[in-house]
């Protein structure tokens, strides 16, 4: 295995847990600044409040990770207009991720990955020829509120998205009934599949324009008529 691997592991162990953090690379798994938050809560969460950073929000979470990595005595190798990009060059992280061991040397780990519901995010594509495309959110429940779709009572982590909450086996496609990863497209509040949105909003589009042209000939008749 070689050094850049075992960095590799070592992130991915250190941030186990936390909420909004996958790490697979040293590119793209970055993006949002949570990976170097998660870092410097574990060892120090005094320091720094991971239940109040939302995903959406890089360029603050970059701010705040460097910030109190510079505290740390860790060298500001990076730039956070550098980071903010689908996929950071994985060197120039990897170097600057090196450093986050030694500074940690001789610490014990003790913060604790928090049960949040404000990390993940919601992007709306609203157009006229789109569906609306929404990430869930996945949220830590003990309201007892009840499931969408089976309707029992929701506990520990569910999804909600377009203001409506599901156990995760029942976040499906309202077509097809596929169980859903956590990006979905939502038509009208309801989830679907990717291929079943796009065949339904289709429909209602092209329902929409017949009842419009019908409309539109309903006048022009009117019009003669007159």
């Amino acid at each position: 295995m070689s050094g850049t691997d075992e960095l590799l592991t070592w992130v991915q162990r250190t941030t186990s847990g936390y909420p909004g953090v996958n790490v697979q690379n040293f590119s793209s798994s970055f993006s949002d600044g949570l990976v170097f938050c998660a870092l410097l809560h574990r060892y120090h969460p005094d320091l720094i409040d991971y239940s109040t950073l939302k995903q959406d929000e890089a360029a603050k979470n970059f701010e705040i990770a460097f910030s109190v990595a510079s505290q740390l005595g860790i060298e500001a190798l990076l730039e956070i207009q550098d980071m903010l990009i689908p996929s950071p060059e994985p060197l120039s992280v990897a170097t600057y991720v090196s450093q986050f061991p030694k500074a940690f040397r001789g610490k014990i780990p003790t913060g604790i990955p928090p049960k949040v519901d404000k990390i993940f995010f919601t992007t709306n594509i609203v157009a006229q020829s789109k569906p609306v495309s929404q990430r869930s959110f996945e949220r830590y429940n003990s309201s007892g509120a009840p499931c969408e779709k089976c309707n029992r009572p929701l506990s520990g982590i569910s999804i909600e998205i377009a203001q409506k909450f599901y156990h995760k086996p029942c976040f499906t496609c309202t077509n097809c009934n596929t169980t859903l990863s956590t990006t979905c497209l939502t038509i009208v509040g309801k989830p679907y599949c990717e291929l079943c949105a796009r065949k339904t909003f289709n429909a209602i589009k092209s329902q929409n324009n017949n009842s419009n042209n019908n409309s539109n000939n309903n006048s022009n008749n009117n019009s003669n008529n007159n």
